[in-house]
């Protein structure tokens, strides 16, 4: 009786938390997760479209889109919510920045696109985000 209250506990605390992930998570889950969260259209591929909208959130003076994206690194401690620690975040961010100018804006996104964009077709597969997550972004975490 208790296993089973205990089990019915876990997966509504999961359910409930779905996107708060209050537990480190694992690579592998982390890197599905964001894949998920990402692919706003749920057909199992990310577009360039779906990078800027998942992103764009995390510009929090920018809210209405009436500006260019310009994500700082606090914008992205605050937004980017996989249960890393401030100093993984912060790799992260400089990781994604690829003019090095301290801001997140659609050319760095761009970038980040087209590195992972192996086979070049204009949206990742799950398999080309997972490789571009574990060896750029998680590299030296």
């Amino acid at each position: 009786m208790f296993a089973v209250f205990a089990l019915i506990s876990l997966v509504g605390a999961a359910s409930i938390n779905h996107h708060a992930h209050p537990l480190p998570l694992n690579l592998e889950v982390k890197i599905g997760q964001i894949f998920h969260d990402m692919d706003t259209d749920k057909n199992f591929f990310i577009s360039t479209t779906e990078i800027s909208l998942f992103f764009g959130v995390y510009d929090l003076d920018n809210l209405d889109g009436s500006k260019a994206v310009s994500i700082d690194l606090n914008e992205f401690k605050q937004g980017w919510d996989y249960g890393d620690s401030d100093a993984q975040k912060e790799h992260i961010f400089r990781q994604m920045d690829s003019n090095k100018n301290g801001a997140l804006t659609e050319i760095d996104l761009i970038t980040v696109f087209a590195t992972a964009d192996k086979n070049t077709n204009g949206v990742l597969d799950f398999g080309e985000f997972d490789s571009y997550m574990r060896t750029v972004i998680y590299n030296n975490v």
